[in-house]
């Protein structure tokens, strides 16, 4: 098992928002960006950041909040409630264990499996990245870059290559060289889009035709909405 909630005392140690110089600024719409892009550049999360700045306008009207500084103990003591209560694992079981991110276009799939397969190296796991969103070049090469990056290895194919073989000859490969976590990065797609969605189940029987037991994991990302 993996424990996420140490990995957040990064964002802990790289959160410096604002030079004492600046800290008596007024609250204004520059500096709720300025919150919510430090927040997101922190690894904080989109959602959580959004979330956050919501709340943080929120108590700068209701307690009449004047200055930066006033401004930034609240967040401070927001931030270390938000990070102090997360506790999430992820299970290494399997081999191989198989994660499967689905989403929209843009949710930030790729990244995802970038720093999960960041995360898994970092603890002494053999990754494999599967490029199986084939409908744009542009993806495969980013999830090639990520897998330079953190030293896993990927498997690819052509852009226009059948998402569901890529899968398999990922899962194969994985086996043959006892590679433990697999993680397969699909394309963009709604619910309401049959042929899409009837790939998307190719791909996860496909998985499972490889080997029946296989613990798969669908993790399913969405764009983030504001309050």
């Amino acid at each position: 098992m993996v424990n996420l909630s140490s990995k957040l005392s990064n964002t802990r140690k790289k959160f410096s928002l604002f030079g004492k110089s600046a800290l008596s600024r007024s609250p204004d719409d520059s500096i709720w960006q300025e919150i919510e892009e430090t927040l997101i550049s922190a690894d904080l999360g989109v959602r959580p950041s959004l979330q956050i700045v919501e709340s943080l306008k929120e108590k700068a009207k209701g307690e009449n909040i004047t200055t930066l500084d006033e401004l930034t103990e609240i967040l401070k003591n927001q931030l270390k409630a938000t990070l102090s209560g997360f506790e999430l694992s992820l299970d290494l079981d399997g081999s191989p264990a198989v994660r499967l991110l689905v989403g929209t276009n843009g949710v930030g799939k790729t990244t995802t499996i970038g720093k999960i397969g960041k995360i898994f190296r970092e603890n002494g796991n053999e990754v494999l990245f599967s490029a199986c969103d084939t409908f744009r070049a542009a993806a495969i090469d980013q999830l090639e870059k990520w897998s330079e990056k953190v030293n896993a290895t990927i498997i690819k194919s052509n852009p226009g290559s059948d998402p569901a073989s890529v899968a398999y000859k990922a899962l194969e490969h994985a086996k043959k060289n006892n590679i433990n976590q697999v993680l397969i990065d699909t394309a963009g797609r709604l619910q309401n889009k049959k042929n899409l969605m009837d790939e998307f189940k190719k791909i996860a029987n496909v998985i499972k035709k490889s080997d029946e037991t296989a613990p798969v994991s669908y993790t399913h990302l969405t764009l983030p909405t504001k309050a």
